[in-house]
């Protein structure tokens, strides 16, 4: 799948809670939680699974990152997910 078609499949996307974001960029997707939300990333990779198997894609695990970004004392976690 090219990028435009995975952004135009990839629409409805969201996440489960409204604290965390899921931004899109070309075929991959990036899952934003705030330290205070790490307990969350759990249910939202389950859900994005289960996104993915309804549109006939699959969550490539060995190509899935974890990051953890620190600005200003406030640290955020940084989820890279690899759809194919």
């Amino acid at each position: 799948m090219g990028p435009v078609a995975y952004l135009l499949n990839a629409s409805d996307l969201r996440p489960i809670d409204q604290n965390n974001k899921i931004f899109k960029y070309a075929d991959d997707t990036y899952l934003i939680v705030c330290d205070s939300n790490t307990h969350t990333i759990p249910k939202e990779l389950q859900h994005i699974s289960e996104w993915a198997t309804r549109h006939n894609l699959k969550l490539n695990q060995a190509k899935s990152k974890e990051i953890v970004l620190s600005l200003h004392k406030t640290r955020f976690l940084l989820q890279l997910a690899s759809l194919e």
